[in-house]
């Protein structure tokens, strides 16, 4: 484990990482504002903590391993240069806000954005919302105040923080 603010404030200066082959989870803000353009993740890596990655300006692609079953909140927000994202397995969980705020994000289209049968954001203008059958895991939707019914589906596994807020 990379414990939780482990690179904090001294992140700024790293240029690259080498990450253990066996590292399990990188920790809340442990990489917070870094100078990282590419990372290699570990196949080992089974999540990304809260603000992992927040703020890294230069970072521009990353691969998330198939072995990772939890992306945390704000995770990559803010990589204002991050303009591609493979996610090596469907089943990765993104938590709210995981990828707001980069190009990447805000270059998708769409009433419903689904990453991974997670409901990331809600753009539709519609009085009664029919979530799609294949959204898992709610989050960050923030629906807006016209909306007055909301269809859950039946697969449904989870509503994160303010998942159907308006």
């Amino acid at each position: 484990t990379i414990s939780d603010g482990a690179f904090y404030n001294a992140a700024t200066n790293l240029t690259e990482f080498e990450f253990p082959k066996n590292l399990k989870v990188i920790g809340e803000m442990a990489f917070d504002q870094n100078n990282f353009e590419k990372i290699e993740l570990p196949q080992s890596l089974s999540k990304i903590g809260d603000s992992a990655f927040y703020g890294s300006y230069f970072l521009e692609e990353i691969e998330i391993p198939k072995s990772v079953k939890l992306i945390g909140p704000s995770a990559f927000e803010s990589c204002k240069n991050l303009q591609n994202v493979v996610f090596e397995s469907e089943k990765t969980v993104l938590d709210s806000k995981a990828f707001d705020d980069t190009p990447w994000f805000d270059n998708m289209k769409g009433e419903f954005i689904i990453i991974n049968s997670c409901l990331m954001a809600y753009n539709g203008k519609a009085n009664k919302v029919v979530i799609p059958k294949e959204v898992k895991y709610v989050n960050q939707c923030f629906f807006k105040s016209n909306v007055k019914e909301i269809i859950l589906p039946k697969g449904l596994k989870g509503i994160g923080y303010c998942g159907l807020a308006g």
